[in-house]
């Protein structure tokens, strides 16, 4: 996910081939996007708790609200000069709401008992907090988180690192032993504020992680 924190994000979850569709979030659906929280022009990608934010080099809309580098949330080349797309998620909120998590349906189920191998790429937003938590969930249904007040506070690939860089993309992995055949992956924070560390790493930057 740049995710506030906003987060910038781009990743791989594979065992031996990618079973994320669309991992860049370059395939596109309607047009390019021409304005911030439009997660449903990216093509597989929805949300599954608030508004998840798509930015692409395409973007035709007014200011450079969506636009790479440069956009709302500060300012951040693609990983590669020849990517043109990234989302960003809100990791952090004060009062335990609006954070942001998206989801994909996998081009294959899980096999129980396999062991499934996750990457991802993220760089932090101009915002005022980085933090930790970081992390995956999946499920056999289309999912449905709550971040208002009442997130599940577990997740089954979890990163405790803070990423606090806002020039260069981190990269992450983890593994994961599948215990069902899961179908959906979501992405991002799934604890309250309460289990989320945080750092300040901008004062004036914006409310939030």
């Amino acid at each position: 996910m740049k995710i506030t924190k906003k987060i910038f994000l781009s990743f791989v979850f594979y065992a031996q081939i990618n079973l994320v569709p669309n991992p860049s979030f370059e395939d596109t659906i309607g047009g390019c996007p021409n304005n911030v929280s439009q997660l449903y022009k990216t093509k597989f990608w929805f949300n599954t708790n608030g508004s998840t934010d798509y930015f692409n080099k395409c973007y035709s809309g007014p200011f450079d609200y969506a636009n790479i580098p440069k956009n709302s949330f500060g300012y951040q080349n693609t990983i590669l000069s020849n990517c043109k797309a990234y989302c960003g998620i809100l990791t952090y909120w004060p009062f335990n709401i609006n954070t942001e998590t998206l989801g994909i349906k996998l081009t294959d189920s899980l096999l129980t008992g396999t062991k499934y191998y996750f990457s991802i790429k993220i760089s932090l937003a101009n915002t005022k907090y980085a933090t930790n938590n970081i992390g995956a969930l999946f499920s056999t249904k289309i999912p449905s988180v709550s971040a208002v007040g009442s997130p599940p506070n577990f997740s089954n690939i979890k990163f405790n690192q803070v990423i606090t860089d806002t020039l260069n993309w981190t990269s992450l992995f983890g593994n994961y032993l599948a215990d069902s055949n899961y179908k959906y992956i979501s992405i991002g924070n799934f604890y309250d504020a309460s289990l989320t560390t945080t750092v300040m790493v901008n004062s004036g930057g914006t409310q939030g992680a």
